[in-house]
């Protein structure tokens, strides 16, 4: 059996935005997977494997510098996971 690496990036941003983020993230088909977990405080998890940790660190930027939305990536936990 192999390992993956699973890698989840913890965001804040502005309440207004978290339907966009889950829109955009949705649009790119099995790259990731967004939860919000603080609505309160707008804090979202955004989980990916290693494969595609450059393609969500793309997307944040994008968001960032495209959209002017706020993200702040507040920790990035990875886990091994048994397949």
């Amino acid at each position: 059996m192999g390992k993956l690496v699973e890698v989840i990036y913890r965001i804040s941003v502005d309440r207004e935005n978290i339907g966009l983020i889950n829109a955009i993230f949705e649009a790119y088909e099995e790259v990731a997977i967004v939860r919000v977990v603080d609505k309160k405080e707008s804090i979202m998890e955004i989980y990916t494997s290693c494969y595609f940790r450059d393609v969500v660190e793309e997307i944040i930027e994008s968001l960032k510098k495209e959209y002017g939305i706020r993200v702040d990536v507040l920790d990035v936990f990875e886990e091994q996971i048994d397949l």
